[in-house]
């Protein structure tokens, strides 16, 4: 058979109709009767990947963010890689156990039984990115009091920091006017070992409070946590696809007993400027002489009390004084404001008189 070569230059004319406003649909295959058609049925699905809208038009660049900062124009390939890192991004939420866990007499530290490990099982060691429940190792000292930590924004915010409460009333647990936390740590140093109750896979608790100057962790003094009966909430890595819905909830209900009279309920507003991830502060003119506070909620502000980022707070009194006390608010383990301006808190807190 005699072939036909035909030169694009010379032989083939453009478009008479450039029409990038074709239905979606099977026509765009089987409607089309030459060229023209088929060109135009690319250039339709074509203006559609750019616009879903079908606003602009075949031929038009791709836009540049200008909403927020180092705004970029993003092809597929960069769609695809963007993607992909903002699913697996890693972030750190608290899961809540609720199985009862017995403190033993003389120990500020306590080994966890299968019943009572984390919901998680999969550990992740030390400063990597696994998914699972963040530990620190100390593979040969284990079954022992320790302050090994895994390092987050500030001393006394280590990735693995427990919240620890009282397993009847859920209140905070204190030593010495200051709220009890725990260190999960492991006996196993291998990133991503299964936790079981058995060795060489075991995790424990070391107890520890803020120390005085409020800028490190210490341990927490043996008769102010041996005996007591407690409920813990570690701190698990996952990828922000995999959060569900109550990962965002935050804030804490307090219970405070109808009989309890030295109990006082306080609030006041703060604020955290842009680009920053922490504020420090004084309460005063509290009255009676405050000797502890015993817990708090913080919300955003934005006329009325409505979550405004999602973003996760906490407030710690580091120094109690005559009428009030001084205190520091620091967002989320890798969190700041971004702005525009700062973002408005509501801190409500309970303090006790004895």
């Amino acid at each position: 058979m005699a072939r036909t070569f035909t030169r694009q230059d010379t032989q083939l004319r453009n478009s008479d109709l450039y029409d990038d406003t074709l239905a979606v649909g099977l026509t765009l295959e089987t409607g089309q009767t030459q060229i023209e058609g088929d060109l135009n049925a690319i250039r339709s699905q074509g203006k559609r990947a750019l616009f879903a809208d079908n606003a602009g038009d075949w031929y038009a660049d791709i836009n540049l963010p200008v909403t927020f900062e180092n705004g970029a124009k993003r092809g597929i390939t960069n769609l695809n890689t963007d993607l992909h890192e903002l699913e697996r991004k890693r972030v750190l939420v608290e899961v809540t156990n609720l199985n009862d866990v017995t403190v033993p007499a003389t120990q500020n530290f306590v080994v966890l039984s299968l019943a009572q490990v984390p919901s998680n099982t999969t550990a992740a060691v030390g400063a990597v990115a696994t998914r699972g429940s963040v530990v620190a190792s100390i593979a040969g000292s284990f079954a022992a009091f320790s302050l090994v930590e895994v390092s987050g924004t500030t001393p006394i915010s280590p990735k693995n920091i427990c919240e620890i409460v009282d397993g009847a009333t859920r209140d905070p647990i204190l030593s010495s006017g200051r709220v009890v936390w725990g260190l999960l740590q492991s006996e196993n140093a291998t990133d991503g070992f299964t936790i079981t109750g058995t060795t060489p896979n075991r995790v424990q608790l070391s107890f520890v409070r803020i120390n005085a100057a409020g800028d490190d962790l210490e341990a927490v003094t043996v008769a102010d946590i041996e005996g007591k009966i407690i409920n813990y909430a570690n701190v698990e890595r996952k990828a922000l696809d995999d959060l569900n819905e109550q990962d965002f909830l935050r804030g804490a209900t307090l219970d405070v007993a109808a009989s309890t009279s030295t109990l006082h309920a306080d609030e006041f507003t703060t604020a955290v400027p842009q680009g920053q991830d922490e504020v420090f502060g004084t309460v005063t003119g509290l009255s009676p002489t405050p000797v502890k506070v015993v817990g708090s909620t913080i919300y955003e502000v934005v006329g009325a009390l409505v979550p405004q980022s999602g973003a996760r707070y906490t407030i710690q009194p580091y120094e109690m004084t005559s009428d009030g006390f001084k205190w520091r608010l620091t967002m989320g383990e890798d969190e700041y404001w971004p702005g525009p301006g700062p973002v408005s808190l509501q801190v409500f807190f309970v303090w006790s008189e004895t």
